[in-house]
């Protein structure tokens, strides 16, 4: 969550509030183990020798290719396959795109599973036509994506928040600084970063302070709102990043 700016009473627009929007874009180098399922229907002719290729759409984005080698053992009739691939997060799975990756028979595919190992949280893909060489798209059953986001709901998560400070002059605050995180799921509400596991004297200039925040699992995240109460004879922060 950039920000680059001053919240003070005195400097830049004297807002001592910020809202800051999720540049995406930083999550691209973290990745999560997901467990793909296939179960190949149990009806004469329904195998395939060839090698699938697979595409997941999810809520942030889309995977690049991924093969799942028949290896001659896999992709029979009647047969449940396993696959793990640890790839990019892709935040909620929505659609699963499959082609067949070599010429052969087309593959009767019954069933996909797609099941984030890191929340356990598992989407089901319903194939309504054969596999062929031409990609086909599957969207996630309207069931299953909502009760995913229910359970996830529930769950309690610990955050961990890195909060630097700039490295400009006057950049420090012995202010109180309050954040609210949001995401697809709601909000923390209010919460005062209080104690910070890297300084004893946190929110000083070209400093990095770690915070631990426990809340109910909010998705993927969207914007946060941070601010402070102004007080102390140094109040005002220049933040860089969240």
């Amino acid at each position: 969550f950039p920000c680059s700016r001053w919240l003070s009473k005195s400097e830049d627009d004297k807002e001592i509030v910020r809202e800051l929007a999720c540049a995406q874009g930083d999550l691209k180098g973290y990745t999560t183990q997901y467990k793909i399922t296939v179960i190949t229907a149990d009806k004469p002719g329904a195998e395939t020798s060839a090698d699938v290729l697979l595409v997941l759409t999810g809520s942030d984005r889309r995977s690049d290719e991924i093969g799942l080698s028949n290896s001659g053992k896999h992709f029979k009739p009647g047969q449940t396959d396993t696959f793990f691939e640890t790839i990019p997060i892709l935040g909620t799975i929505t659609a699963a795109s499959v082609r067949l990756g070599n010429a052969g028979r087309n593959w009767l595919l019954e069933q996909m599973r797609v099941t984030d190992v890191r929340s356990g949280l598992t989407q089901y893909f319903v194939a309504r036509k054969p596999v062929t060489t031409e990609l086909m798209t599957m969207s996630a059953a309207e069931e299953t994506v909502g009760k995913a986001a229910a359970t996830r709901a529930l769950e309690l998560v610990a955050y961990e928040l890195s909060v630097y400070t700039s490295d400009v002059s006057g950049a420090g605050t012995d202010a109180n600084v309050y954040i609210k995180l949001f995401g697809e799921n709601g909000d923390t509400g209010d919460r005062e970063l209080h104690t910070s596991s890297t300084h004893k004297n946190k929110f000083e200039r070209n400093q990095t302070d770690v915070f631990a925040l426990e809340a109910l699992d909010l998705g993927a995240l969207k914007k946060l709102v941070v601010w402070h109460d102004n007080k102390g004879l140094g109040a005002a922060w220049h933040l860089g990043y969240i």
